[in-house]
């Protein structure tokens, strides 16, 4: 599933892409704000789901997520190169009911040169990027990055996709820690590689980081509320305290910050909703190979 960029040529390369090398019994999903008007006939290949336009790439995603017919949903951004095989590995995972998510290798070409194995947190519930080492016996991340991931569409479903509130900036590690949070694994797979541009990889700041950090730590406060609390306010004084030489930046992220701390109602309603949701080992659809039709389980706002 793609959704369409108004970069052209980052769209187009990755649908050639995803088209040469498509696996058999998969399709290939558009999701189209009216931003590409396919120049190239490709309605027998492809199928465009048709939104509304839309600045939000992560209203996108959810789209075809919720368009997809397959029990395994894989998110390419425009501008991520496959190559064949690319998803034998990965798909093999969710034979295990409990794997939510597969992250594939994300490898950075450019000046930023580098693998990705997936998103995880730090000290005060910042995102952080795990990149590959030499030791795969370390941990596996959290979930793939927003860039690309494979993951069962009923668990995503139960925990009611993406969030649009968090962007791109933090959606992706939002949605890994509601998948934890229910039960689900992810699983981190080195054979399963995906390749894009390192400039492409634009880290926010200023009011929308600050906003999105403030989203993510009340839906996420990872740990006791005191201790949570006080490792957050460490790290927010210490990222701020960097940026007393540029105090527009300062401002912006600081208000991003208050804007972002008035969703924590919502965000306490969040996590009541994952409380109810059925554990994957509980949960009968999952017990089925990838290809088994999933009975809908109870979904957090």
């Amino acid at each position: 599933m793609i959704p369409a960029s108004r970069d052209t040529v980052a769209l187009e390369l990755t649908l050639a892409a995803a088209l040469e090398h498509q696996p058999d019994d998969c399709e290939v999903i558009v999701v189209n704000d009216g931003s590409y008007n396919d120049p190239y006939e490709l309605d027998d290949e492809v199928r465009f789901v048709d939104v509304a336009p839309t600045s939000n790439a992560i209203d996108l995603i959810n789209a075809g997520s919720r368009a997809a017919a397959g029990s395994v949903v894989h998110v390419l951004q425009s501008g991520v190169e496959v190559k064949s095989g690319w998803t034998d590995a990965a798909l093999g995972h969710f034979e295990d009911p409990q794997v939510g998510s597969v992250a594939p290798e994300l490898l950075l070409s450019g000046a930023a040169a580098t693998a990705i194995r997936g998103v995880d947190h730090r000290w005060g519930g910042s995102r952080v990027f795990v990149q590959s080492t030499a030791r795969r016996n370390e941990r596996d991340p959290l979930g793939p990055t927003i860039w690309g991931g494979f993951y069962r569409r009923s668990a995503i479903e139960s925990v009611g996709g993406w969030d649009p509130q968090l962007g791109m900036e933090c959606a992706d590690l939002d949605l890994a820690l509601s998948l934890r949070q229910i039960g689900f694994d992810s699983v981190s797979e080195p054979a399963s590689r995906i390749r894009m541009a390192g400039c492409a990889i634009k880290e926010a700041s200023g009011f929308r980081h600050g906003r999105a950090a403030e989203r993510l730590f009340w839906k996420h406060p990872l740990g006791s509320w005191p201790i949570a609390l006080t490792l957050h306010a460490l790290r927010t004084a210490v990222g701020l305290s960097t940026k007393l030489r540029q105090p527009l930046e300062l401002f912006a992220e600081a208000l991003g910050r208050c804007v972002g701390t008035a969703s924590l109602f919502s965000a306490r309603q969040h996590r009541r909703n994952l409380q109810e949701v059925l554990p994957p080992g509980s949960a009968l659809p999952f017990a089925g190979a990838v290809q088994d039709e999933p009975i809908p389980l109870r979904r957090a706002a």
